[in-house]
């Protein structure tokens, strides 16, 4: 998620283990984080919901339960959550993206679409294109093609010929009328890039109804190119939910 939004996660995790007052495993936050990161959506609700009821001002923030809500099939509240999340955090396209997701489900994608929310900067790569795809203005090929900036060796029929790529916004020419070289990134920034773009092409094959596609591109998230961190540990917990097998 964006930056405000892990700002919010560890602020709750930080204030649990403050000054000795209160453990990291007392806290609403911090219990209803592992109760979700274990599959237990309906706990990890009771837990969210509770920290809000204690400290009102903290529900627009509250991303984390917008995303149990999905899973937990309560796609209205899910809704209104991530809409009351738009008021502090404008301009994240994971929020978009999650909107659209319960209302595609609660009504349909084209009904999803009528309401997306427009988002005029995220930089994360490849949140542009994801943004795109959702919106129904841009393709899976693309998403998979701007994941793929930075590699030496980009990998191949992920999602179509490589020829074929959307090129970097870096590309344009300079004034000397010679392209710049693509940006260089590390091999975790590579990893992270793919896990996002697995990530969210899993989540929306499966509100398009494409089982098959969603499975794969939610394993190679979870899996091949798993992250630790909150969104990567998403993929992770999605694929627990519908059983779907991560190789080791």
């Amino acid at each position: 998620m964006g930056m405000k939004r892990r700002c919010f996660l560890l602020t709750g995790l930080a204030a649990a283990a403050g000054g000795g007052i209160l453990r990291a495993e007392e806290s609403a936050m911090a219990e209803g984080t592992r109760a979700f990161m274990e599959g237990k959506i309906e706990e990890a609700l009771r837990h969210w919901d509770r920290q809000i009821a204690e400290d009102p001002e903290s529900g627009p923030h509250h991303w984390q339960r917008g995303l149990a809500l999905y899973y937990a099939g309560r796609y209205k509240e899910g809704r209104e959550q991530f809409e009351a999340h738009r008021k502090v955090n404008p301009e994240d396209v994971e929020n978009a993206a999650w909107h659209f997701l319960c209302v595609a489900r609660q009504e349909s994608p084209a009904a999803a679409r009528k309401v997306f929310i427009p988002i005029g900067r995220d930089g994360r790569v490849p949140m542009k294109e994801i943004h795109a795809l959702y919106a129904g203005t841009g393709t899976v090929e693309a998403v998979r093609a701007a994941a793929e900036v930075g590699a030496e060796e980009p990998v191949a029929g992920g999602g179509g010929d490589p020829a074929n790529a959307a090129k970097p916004a870096s590309d344009a020419k300079n004034v000397s009328g010679e392209s710049p070289r693509p940006r260089k990134i590390s091999a975790g920034e590579l990893r992270n890039q793919r896990c996002y773009s697995g990530l969210y092409l899993g989540l929306y094959h499966e509100v398009m109804g494409d089982a098959a596609k969603a499975e794969k591109a939610m394993v190679e998230a979870a899996g091949k190119y798993r992250m630790d961190h909150y969104m990567g540990k998403v993929a992770q917990v999605h694929c627990q939910l519908r059983g779907w097998k991560i190789p080791v």
